[in-house]
């Protein structure tokens, strides 16, 4: 049966999680893994995701949206509008890069190097790219068939002080060559008239994490489910794993329970997923995107 767009996501905390994934890389919430559907030759559709009414309607309204927010755009933003009424599919890419453009990124690539500030983001069909004010001087350039989650950060619910880095408005992993990567996206330090809304990465999240839904797709089909499956970390050719896991900085996976609870302060003072960083207090998690 094909994926509606909202299947691409937990439904516990919003990210989007990899269709092979048996639980969010996020808040470790189960979830239907797909990969013995696509093992077995079922079709979930992700192709068709930008002819979507969903998808299409989302699309629009993140481009009205961002045309109130920024008095620049609306003209130009106004005209590709009224240029893409009769399209068949909404052109995601396009959307995406015309409000990244706009804002500067903070990454948080490693826990422990200093971020790097005044980034610019920038997606291809396959590709996303962090660089500096020079397309050359790139500091991060990941497959988007490779990601594994994105999504707005999840505090620590077992832990009286909710922590986590503090100014992360997105928390994405990713498939390294040692193991899952977490990067940390957020406003720049010191930029005060280039800082993003909230609202703002929450729609990047969301626009990222349907690209890499489809490129997960191509992916499996170029490559076969096994060897995608396995590019991405997981072994399942036996089909699905009894345990789930929550990803860590550097590689480190750690269990998640089979009820689906996400992993407690109580439960191990030093999450490798969550740096032991100042974090923010009294705020709830973010809502499904």
């Amino acid at each position: 049966m094909p994926l509606a767009p909202g299947d691409l996501f937990c439904d516990s905390c919003g990210s989007y999680v990899h269709p092979f994934l048996d639980a969010c890389p996020a808040c470790g919430a189960r979830m239907h893994g797909r990969y013995a559907d696509v093992a077995r030759g079922d079709d979930l559709g992700l192709a068709r995701l930008l002819r979507h009414p969903i998808v299409v309607d989302r699309v629009s309204a993140l481009t009205r949206t961002f045309a109130l927010q920024t008095a620049r755009g609306v003209g130009a933003l106004s005209a590709a509008l009224e240029a893409d009424e009769d399209e068949e599919e909404a052109d995601l890419v396009g959307l995406l890069n015309y409000f990244a453009i706009r804002a500067r990124y903070r990454a948080w690539l490693t826990p422990s190097a200093p971020p790097s500030d005044d980034l610019r983001l920038h997606v291809e069909a396959d590709r996303l790219v962090l660089h500096r004010a020079r397309p050359s001087d790139t500091v991060l350039d990941v497959d988007l068939h490779a990601i594994r989650s994105i999504g707005r950060p999840i505090p620590n619910e077992g832990s009286s002080t909710r922590t986590w880095i503090r100014g992360v408005e997105l928390t994405g992993t990713h498939a390294g060559e040692a193991g899952p990567v977490t990067i940390h996206l957020g406003n720049p330090s010191g930029f005060f008239s280039t800082k993003a809304r909230p609202d703002h990465f929450a729609g990047l999240g969301w626009a990222i994490g349907i690209l890499a839904g489809m490129a997960a797709e191509r992916r499996w089909r170029e490559i076969g489910a096994r060897a995608h499956a396995r590019e991405i970390g997981e072994a399942l050719g036996s089909g699905p794993q009894p345990t789930g896991y929550r990803d860590g900085v550097g590689g480190t996976r750690r269990p998640v329970p089979a009820g689906g609870a996400a992993p407690t302060a109580d439960s191990g003072a030093s999450d490798p997923g969550r740096p032991p960083v100042a974090g923010v207090e009294g705020e709830a998690p973010a809502a499904p995107l």
